[in-house]
């Protein structure tokens, strides 16, 4: 308790009084954690530099996919339901309507 009393009488001391001794070995914890920071920055804006791109046609390829999976998706299980029967007409997208009218117009 004495020895943190004298610390504290110390520090408040030296902050009166403007004078400041700092011993370079304290800094060191800080400056490593200054470049690990720095370090995760740079890193991080080199990754978002050269994969942003690559990044978002990923992204649109695999909506497309997944639209394309839906649509086949969708046709298979109309035709599962409904027995494929030719009287039944189901317009699950822009290509099937576009046959029913062609057909129609017969």
């Amino acid at each position: 308790l004495k020895m943190f009393l004298r610390r504290l009488r110390d520090g408040i001391a030296q902050l009166a009084s403007g004078l400041r001794v700092t011993n370079p070995r304290q800094c060191i914890p800080l400056l490593l954690l200054l470049i690990v920071v720095l370090y995760l920055f740079m890193g991080s804006a080199c990754f978002w530099f050269f994969e942003h791109d690559h990044h978002e046609q990923n992204v649109r390829k695999w909506y497309m996919n997944l639209a394309v999976n839906r649509r086949h998706f969708a046709r298979s299980i109309s035709s599962r339901i409904f027995n494929d029967t030719r009287n039944l007409l189901i317009i699950i997208d822009r290509e099937q309507s576009e046959r029913v009218q062609v057909r129609s117009s017969f």
